[in-house]
């Protein structure tokens, strides 16, 4: 950034042949041990205790389904005001982050873990939109003779009673980043 502002600059001051070298900043950097660190994830929220407690719930429900029929879902938001989620810190320091502004478009993504059928991908924004599409999700697999798992912890999508081949299973709110293998990197 320095160095794109040095360079704008120069155009305003009518020099042509300013080349700018990142050269002083990366021996700062250096010299006092300053690196550029990716805030992680939302771990501060996280709620050790209910992550211990339903892990053992978590892995029972898991025993019943092969891994083929345990789909996880999380929503990716679309950002327009957005803190960075990267910071400059001295080396060794951990860079946690807090919750985030939830002022965004969102969109579903979601994964099983051995992946043998082609499902068109959906986004929504809202609990009809997600009903509608788990309702004829939940027809498809019907269709393939199939019965699921469906992990997911958003609070805008509603439990569903009427579902005949998809169990909805809620993981508990702000243990994400622990608990859900799309928070765990994949994302």
């Amino acid at each position: 950034m320095v160095q794109r502002k040095a360079d704008e600059l120069a155009l305003r001051l009518g020099i042509d042949d300013l080349k700018c070298s990142s050269g002083y900043l990366d021996r700062f950097k250096v010299c006092y041990e300053i690196s550029c660190h990716k805030i992680v994830g939302e771990s501060v929220s996280v709620d050790p205790k209910s992550v211990n407690e339903w892990l053992p719930l978590l892995q029972n429900v898991l025993s019943h389904y092969q891994p083929r029929d345990v789909y996880n879902t999380d929503e990716l938001g679309m950002f327009d005001n957005l803190m960075p989620d990267r910071t400059l810190a001295v080396k060794g320091d951990v860079c946690k982050g807090t919750k985030r502004s939830k002022e965004h478009l969102t969109v579903l993504l979601g994964n099983i873990l051995l992946c043998d059928y082609d499902f068109k991908k959906k986004a929504w924004m809202t609990s009809a939109v997600f009903t509608r599409w788990l309702c004829s999700f939940d027809a498809k697999m019907g269709a393939a003779n199939r019965k699921i798992l469906f992990v997911d912890n958003c609070p805008s999508h509603p439990e569903l009673n009427d579902l005949r081949n998809i169990k909805l299973v809620f993981l508990p709110k702000n243990t994400t980043s622990m608990l859900q293998p799309l928070d765990q990197g994949i994302i």
